[in-house]
């Protein structure tokens, strides 16, 4: 068929479209053998979920948020298995801890300094910190467990800090707030439970 088109000038490679439908009983014939073997791709046969893992491995985002997801899942789910610390675990002198902390010989030196409060004292701390290298240490912990700790004994930290209660942050955020997360992901989550206040307390709306 092809060798009957017509161009429509010379040397052109735009086909002349009034005889593009001109067709005979011949274009309609049975293919041959070779020429079926050359449709054949030389490649073996995948499943249909063989072919999406394959084209979504060439999509770098698609990647990134399947590992944001994954992790995700560890971290709602195994995480507060892996804790030591209960979701509604009141720990006794733990209340109000911040993320970070001072060892107790650098509390002893903040301590011991002295000045008009305000901003007096602000700076007399200010600059007893910069002469000893007192600096903020990662995670919290109480004075108690710093001691315990300066015992040889272990001490989990409290990685978000605690709450007013002595209740560790981290695991209440694993047990409630990463679950409902994936729920509203799901999308199986009430819309009146999506309110999320500073205590980590899910609210009806």
């Amino acid at each position: 068929m092809s060798d009957k088109i017509k161009r429509v000038t010379f040397g052109s490679l735009q086909p002349n479209i009034e005889n593009l439908l001109e067709l005979t009983p011949e274009d309609f014939a049975p293919a041959s053998n070779e020429q079926k073997e050359g449709f054949i791709a030389d490649r073996k046969s995948s499943s249909y979920w063989k072919d999406t893992w394959r084209r979504l491995r060439k999509n770098k985002v698609s990647m990134v948020a399947l590992g944001i997801i994954c992790l995700y899942l560890v971290f709602a789910f195994i995480g507060p298995m892996l804790m030591p610390y209960g979701y509604d675990e009141f720990i006794a002198g733990s209340e109000n801890l911040y993320p970070w902390h001072y060892s107790l010989e650098d509390q002893k030196l903040l301590d011991s300094v002295s000045g008009n409060e305000g901003d007096g004292l602000k700076a007399a701390l200010e600059s007893a910190k910069k002469e000893n290298g007192i600096h903020l240490k990662a995670f919290g912990y109480s004075n108690a467990e710093l001691t315990r700790i300066e015992n040889g004994e272990k001490v989990f930290p409290h990685v978000f800090g605690t709450d007013k209660f002595g209740r560790d942050i981290m695991v209440r955020i694993m047990s409630v707030d990463a679950y409902r997360h994936l729920c509203r992901i799901a999308g199986f989550a009430n819309r009146r439970d999506l309110r999320l206040d500073f205590g980590f307390y899910w609210r009806q709306g």
